[in-house]
């Protein structure tokens, strides 16, 4: 989910498998994209959304952009 973070700033909180919370604070965003990181987490430390027309791609990856894996999803 998106929400604020304890200080108010956005940030995407992932929860995976019912794990606990992990926030991720937004460090970049547009009209198509947005960026949230962590760095202090393992993996992934980036999580990344793109809009391109009627597909959105979702990129989790290290901060440095190594072990990068994406998804694409389309809107029919």
């Amino acid at each position: 989910r998106i929400a604020a973070a304890e200080d108010g700033a956005l940030a995407y909180h992932a929860q995976p498998s019912g794990r606990a919370p992990v926030v991720f604070r937004l460090v970049a965003h547009d009209a198509a994209s947005a960026t949230f990181e962590n760095p202090a987490h393992d993996y992934p430390q980036r999580i990344a959304y793109r809009r391109e027309g009627d597909r959105l791609t979702a990129t989790i990856s290290r901060l440095d952009g190594s072990n990068a894996m994406s998804w694409s999803y389309r809107r029919q």
